[in-house]
């Protein structure tokens, strides 16, 4: 048997993190320590139009997205 270490997310993802994973990491880890430093707390750091944002939680789940049940499905699909 051979064993090796595999991180689930890239797999998840589809393979080995790129550079771009790597910066964005490294940009939102950066802004979350520096959120908290500030003083921010209770909210979501994202990157939009190449900027990371602060989003409040309150308003981060206010938006329902619909479930694509074609997904689901294909998830099933390959699943077996």
């Amino acid at each position: 048997y051979d064993t090796k270490v595999s991180i689930i997310g890239h797999l998840q993802r589809g393979g080995a993190p790129s550079a771009f994973d790597r910066v964005l990491a490294s940009r939102l880890g950066h802004a979350s320590v520096e959120a908290l430093l500030d003083g921010h707390s209770a909210v979501m750091i994202g990157q939009t139009d190449n900027k990371i944002s602060f989003t409040p939680f309150e308003e981060a789940i206010q938006e329902v997205k619909p479930f694509d049940d074609a997904l689901l499905t294909m998830a099933k699909m390959l699943a077996t």
